[in-house]
């Protein structure tokens, strides 16, 4: 609309010129630009530029809190399972480990649920269950459980090979 009111443009033209101005592919000044014009431009150049550069720094900074906050999240829960005791580990890959880890927890028991899925992880997540996403056949994974101190496992992964790797 600037360049419009500014020039004698058509609007194709002005509405081109303002997409080069903002995009800053600047193929070159017209001959007809008045100083209007130019002031016009550089205006459009200085929010352009400071809309995007605003626009970039939510997305980053978006991606960054998300990124510190699962952080911290997996920060609290190794702590919390370092302290853990007498617990129960449930490996979890289908509706009867769900159903038991919900057993375990309506008992006012310590649960924790091992889980490779990420999506499935997220759900247990959401229902404010401790959950560590990982493949329970790692031995490391069932160490970072706290497999040590546990009172039981619990195998419930669709495949009868795994349940009997995990517990040997």
């Amino acid at each position: 609309m600037g360049f419009k009111l500014l020039t004698d443009w058509s609007w194709f033209d002005s509405f081109f010129f303002t997409l080069i101005t903002i995009t800053t592919i600047g193929y070159g000044e017209p001959p007809t630009l008045t100083n209007e014009a130019r002031y016009f431009a550089t205006f459009l150049i200085i929010l352009g530029v400071g809309t995007l550069g605003y626009a970039l720094s939510v997305v980053i900074q978006s991606v960054v809190s998300l990124e510190i906050i699962s952080s911290l999240g997996k920060r609290r829960l190794m702590k919390e399972l370092k302290d853990l005791e007498n617990h129960y580990i449930v490996c979890v890959a289908g509706r009867v480990g769900r159903r038991i880890s919900q057993e375990i927890t309506d008992r006012n028991l310590d649960c924790v649920i091992i889980e490779n899925d990420e999506h499935k992880a997220e759900t247990f997540t959401d229902q404010g269950d401790r959950i560590m996403l990982g493949d329970a056949t790692n031995e490391e994974v069932l160490k970072n459980a706290g497999l040590e101190r546990a009172r039981g496992l619990v195998c419930a992964v669709n495949s009868d090979p795994e349940n009997l790797y995990i517990v040997s």
